[in-house]
């Protein structure tokens, strides 16, 4: 059965308050959010360091940079004026031969200076691994501190977990993109009130224990026997889902025995 996600518009101006998400949800979302903004401060710093060090390494990688931007500049102007010509026509305006010749030459030297830089880039970096690897470490060093910082300010160790890896994911397709030539940065995200909260369960139940609802931790109700054996596809999708319910915390805190679900 696939996941299904379900988006809830409860909020803080909600009518009834009553049923209004209780104010510590809200501040562990605007910390996650601060604490996922810092991070992004933090890759940033670093990313330019690593990106100074390697520069200073090869002064051929800036003449590489200012040759490949001088081709795309190029390349740019002469699409635009092909479909500024055409706009103006109203109609697809076959290109010159000439200009074709042009178009091709410039994406060739491009493909061929982009290849150069992948290979000086690769030589760099074995060059400067020493170096980079020390910056690596003070890195990860300072996001620790930050961990620290924003779990005595009360942001829940599933919460800035959650942050980490969401991050670590960014940094991945960050760099990868960079790899492939691609504009990539790590961007900052405004505070709207929404968010994710995560549950990690530490030596949790097995799945047997969740449907049957011994657990106190993690609990999921039955699905209908009609989601797996009705004929009729409606049913079946009407009845393809289930309640979920999990513990965040007791009532007799510190003591786990007491009810919490």
């Amino acid at each position: 059965m696939p996941a299904r996600v379900y988006k809830y518009g409860i909020g803080k101006n909600i009518e009834w308050p009553e049923k209004r998400l209780p104010d510590e949800v809200f501040e562990q979302l605007r910390l996650q959010n601060r604490f996922w903004n810092a991070l992004v401060e933090i890759e940033k710093t670093y990313s330019d360091k690593y990106d100074e060090i390697r520069s200073n390494a090869d002064a051929r990688l800036g003449v590489l940079k200012d040759q490949i931007d001088h081709l795309l500049e190029n390349l740019t102007e002469m699409q635009a004026a092909i479909k500024k010509e055409r706009q103006k026509a109203r109609r697809a305006v076959p290109i010159d031969s000439a200009t074709k010749i042009r178009i091709a030459d410039t994406k060739m030297q491009l493909y061929e200076l982009k290849q150069e830089r992948k290979a000086l880039r690769d030589e760099i970096k074995e060059r400067i691994r020493p170096q980079a690897d020390a910056m690596n470490l003070e890195r990860q060093s300072i996001i620790n501190e930050k961990r620290r910082e924003f779990a005595a300010k009360g942001l829940y160790w599933g919460n800035y977990n959650a942050v980490l890896e969401s991050m670590e994911l960014a940094r991945k397709l960050v760099f990868r993109k960079r790899s492939q030539g691609e504009p990539a940065d790590f961007k900052f995200r405004p505070f709207t009130g929404e968010g994710r909260l995560t549950v990690q369960l530490m030596k949790g139940p097995t799945f047997e224990e969740i449907l049957k609802g011994t657990s106190r931790q993690l609990q999921l109700d039955p699905v209908p026997s009609e989601a797996w054996e009705s004929p009729v596809r409606a049913v079946r999708k009407k009845h393809a889902r289930t309640t979920g319910r999990i513990r965040v915390t007791s009532d007799n805190y510190p003591d786990t025995g007491g009810p919490g679900l």
